[in-house]
């Protein structure tokens, strides 16, 4: 059970990580309908085809749950919506406090949310206040202390996309198997209590 969920999730990620090969390049126009690769990773409406892509797209929660941009120049990873530099999705961390759709979805992309000037080599974040105009001095605070995590490079080049938690953020079939086991254990101690 377990090597075949991790089998179709390494297919998925070779789709995502390897999009210009003859055989992603296939994929993305018979099944995402060329949709860019942000939107490709979270997709949730797909349609069925060959017993690869079934196996693929019937084991794609552990890429989407476990995948994050590595930030290089900002222009892929969505600031709200997308897991970057290793850290959970801003909505998410935000999630208890009310931010206003406006601000949501006025700005999407994360190089949209730092000054064009760099400070000692690392992308400057624009204020907290700038970014949720219309959000409480709470919900600012808690944008605020989430963005000094995130400490993003001058560089250039495409956002990459990664997997896993290990520093090298390859998908690496051995690492997904542990992510598994370690998923279903706590899950199990969940049922246990009821």
């Amino acid at each position: 059970m377990h090597s075949n969920e991790v089998m179709g999730a390494k297919i998925l990620w070779h789709w995502l990580s390897a999009p210009n090969t003859p055989w992603a390049s296939l994929w993305t126009a018979k099944y995402a309908s060329n949709n860019p690769i942000e939107e490709r990773i979270q997709m949730s409406e797909v349609g069925i085809g060959s017993v690869i892509w079934n196996s693929a797209k019937q084991h794609r929660n552990l890429i989407q749950q476990h995948s994050f941009w590595e930030i290089k120049n900002g222009n892929t990873a969505r600031f709200w919506e997308d897991s970057w530099q290793q850290l959970p999705k801003i909505k998410d961390i935000l999630s208890h406090i009310h931010v206003p759709e406006q601000d949501l979805h006025e700005l999407d992309k994360v190089s949209q949310f730092w000054n064009p000037s760099s400070t000692q080599g690392y992308r400057r974040w624009i204020e907290a206040k700038q970014i949720l105009r219309h959000g409480s001095e709470q919900a600012q605070t808690s944008l605020y202390s989430e963005l000094q995590k995130r400490k993003i490079l001058s560089s250039k080049g495409m956002d990459i996309l990664r997997w896993g938690y290990e520093e090298k953020g390859s998908f690496t079939t051995r690492e997904a198997y542990n992510v598994i086991i370690k998923e279903r254990i706590i899950k199990d101690v969940l049922w246990s209590k009821i």
